[in-house]
């Protein structure tokens, strides 16, 4: 689960930054393009408990 976020958003490593935005002391990941993109660290790595959570557009486009 955690490489399909990263292959599926962007190849580029300058837009990929691994932030703890919710203070859960887990790198979370930032995808900036333009815009900022994250995804919180779930900590599971299947179905049922994803990996990953899109936490949607946190900065807009800059």
């Amino acid at each position: 689960m955690r490489s399909r976020i990263s292959a599926c958003r962007t190849t580029t490593r300058a837009q990929v930054d691994f932030t703890d935005i919710d203070a859960d002391g887990r790198g979370d990941y930032l995808l900036v393009n333009g815009a900022t993109s994250a995804w919180l660290t779930n900590g599971g790595n299947d179905l049922a408990t994803p990996g990953w959570i899109e936490d949607g557009r946190i900065l807009g486009t800059v």
